[in-house]
């Protein structure tokens, strides 16, 4: 399982990475503060690319960040390919409206989003590592807020 996110709130992205470690899900692509560990960043893609279809879905918590990052786009447009040819799910944790969307990330918007009804912080990444887990998810694009 990748987890990509390059956001703000980093308490809530470790969070909801503990909760899929304590659940046995294998999280490949782990932050630690402000700082990515190398597991990902300094592979090949025929490396990147193996990983990816080994783990067969990645989950990623879209935010402003994660598309000005150069680095991040790349592994975006290699989901993209993965998943348009049936190799990978992508799962999206949606933290900006799916219109705001740079076009060439447009294809986000077809993932499949994780929904989750809960209040507080810690309740809200569990509630996702849950919904994950499980497999239950639904199209919150669709949703109203």
């Amino acid at each position: 399982m990748l987890l990509f996110n390059l956001q703000k709130r980093w308490a809530e992205v470790d969070s909801l990475m503990e909760h899929l470690d304590s659940m046995g899900m294998d999280v490949c692509n782990v932050y630690k503060g402000k700082n990515v560990t190398d597991d990902i960043w300094d592979l090949s893609i025929e490396e990147t690319k193996k990983l990816f279809i080994k783990h067969r879905y990645i989950v990623m918590v879209v935010s402003d960040e994660l598309f000005s990052s150069v680095s991040a786009l790349y592994y975006i447009e290699l989901a993209r390919k993965l998943h348009k040819k049936g190799l990978i799910k992508v799962y999206v944790v949606n933290n900006m409206p799916h219109e705001a969307y740079p076009s060439r990330c447009s294809w986000l918007s077809d993932a499949v989003a994780i929904k989750n009804s809960s209040n507080t912080a810690d309740e809200k990444t569990y509630a996702y590592a849950m919904d994950i887990f499980l497999g239950v998810t639904s199209d919150i694009f669709n949703m109203e807020s």
